[in-house]
């Protein structure tokens, strides 16, 4: 359907202001779109689509959004420094269905909680990297990223605690590592270890921890 002369988008705009943008005249238009040129508050002139002036989308050149960025930049000082990757990193994981690991996050329903949206709550909450090593880690795999369930921790700390989540079934009742391992009054490493020497299942859960000091390890 053509558009009307009395359509919003064909209305005259020149001479309001939207922001910082001054229309000055039509401009040609491109694929039937109506622009028009602009003049910014930095000086700047650029055709703008008549449907993003009108509806509020379009403040300026794009030096309004250069500024923003560099205000945030330079608030906390940190953007590009490993924290900060981190916290991109984690909302990458969780919300771009185009990275290659958003399967194993946001995919099976891993979220950012709200106060992680902003990085310098991230910052406060995380603190700096202990080391160049650690990375972000959550505590619990199957619960999404906020400050209880998160902490900086090594690789071998990560794999630990990938260790102490895997599922273990006994009669109807299925647990992580864990949460076995707290039920029975052992850590989660010498429940781990009865596994790795070959225990079954039901006898690494059903056999009391050995006295202190003497080690758990037997052959089933």
């Amino acid at each position: 359907m053509s558009e009307g002369a009395d359509h919003p988008l064909l209305v005259s705009l020149r001479g309001k202001t939207f922001g910082r943008l001054t229309v000055i005249s039509r401009a040609e238009n491109v694929g039937g779109t109506v622009r028009w040129l602009c003049r910014c508050e930095c000086g700047a002139e650029k055709a703008i689509r008549a449907k993003l002036l009108v509806g509020g989308n379009s403040r300026s050149c794009g030096c309004l959004a250069r500024e923003l960025t560099s205000m945030r930049s330079r608030r906390h000082g940190m953007t590009y420094s490993k924290v900060w990757q981190a916290w991109r990193g984690m909302h990458a994981r969780c919300r771009d269905m185009r990275s290659d690991r958003n399967q194993y996050y946001g995919a099976r329903g891993i979220t950012v909680c709200d106060r992680w949206q902003s990085f310098e709550a991230f910052l406060l909450d995380m603190g700096p990297l202990p080391a160049p090593e650690y990375t972000l880690d959550r505590i619990d795999n199957d619960k999404g990223y906020s400050p209880e369930n998160c902490r900086w921790a090594t690789t071998t700390e990560q794999n630990r605690n990938k260790r102490s989540n895997v599922r273990l079934t006994l009669g109807e009742e299925t647990m992580t590592t864990a949460e076995w391992a707290r039920r029975i009054g052992m850590s989660h490493t010498g429940l781990a270890d009865r596994l790795d020497d070959g225990w079954s299942v039901e006898k690494a859960l059903t056999t009391p921890p050995m006295m202190r000091g003497v080690r758990a390890r037997r052959k089933a």
